[in-house]
């Protein structure tokens, strides 16, 4: 049976946290020295581990890996652009899954036949799949507009290439897709540094709130 942690013991721990988000946050000085130095690549391949791995700890227990590192990377972003829905992606994703999805990607696919394209909030994506499907259709259909999001577009063109390829494209550009009118930004390193950021803070945040790892020891610590 292990002992009540100390005084001494709880200050030591939250000492060990301190330095481990400070040293996070050294990582990414590193990310933004490297791409000064002209090594982009390098630079949005580890800021891309980096965003994989806190996604995974500060999703804990949830085992599906491209949903967590999505979903984080929507709710993390302070300018919200990585949380819209862009139609052409969600056609995709739909296409790409079984059973009624192709045919629902069909659906969308005639709502939105594009290009051009605009990005549109959860709420707007939600509220335009309901003047197309039933009721139960819609629910389903809410539940995967992560699939949807920019933030999944990062995931599978950014993200898949450097982790299980050689490196993706530095910079994304959504051609014919517009934004409250106006061109929609490209993805790219500086887009992705403020979320790594606010997840470095959250982490932060759950462990000394809780003097447990990421709030929770399990995460990180092997089961005895």
């Amino acid at each position: 049976m292990s002992r009540p942690a100390t005084p001494e013991d709880i200050a030591a721990k939250e000492g060990f946290m301190n330095a481990y988000f400070d040293e996070a946050f050294e990582r990414v000085a590193f990310l933004e020295r490297l791409a000064v130095e002209g090594r982009q690549i390098e630079s949005l391949t580890l800021c891309l581990v980096y965003l994989d791995g806190l996604s995974q700890l500060l999703s804990w227990p949830g085992k599906e890996t491209g949903r967590n590192f999505v979903q984080t990377l929507c709710s993390h972003d302070p300018a919200g652009f990585l949380a819209l829905t862009h139609p052409l992606q969600l056609i995709r994703a739909f296409d790409a899954m079984n059973g009624p999805w192709p045919s629902r990607a069909r659906s969308l696919e005639e709502r939105y036949p594009g290009p051009p394209y605009s990005l549109m909030s959860r709420a707007e994506a939600s509220n335009a799949i309901s003047d197309t499907f039933t009721c139960n259709e819609v629910a389903e259909i809410v539940r995967e507009l992560w699939r949807g999001t920019v933030a999944a577009v990062v995931y599978h063109w950014m993200r898949n290439p450097s982790v299980h390829g050689f490196g993706g494209s530095q910079r994304i550009s959504f051609d014919e897709t517009s934004l409250e009118g106006s061109p929609a930004p490209s993805l790219s390193l500086h887009t992705l540094l403020p979320p790594l950021r606010a997840m470095i803070n959250e982490g932060r945040e759950r462990s000394l709130k809780a003097c447990e790892w990421f709030g929770d020891d399990r995460i990180i610590l092997p089961a005895k």
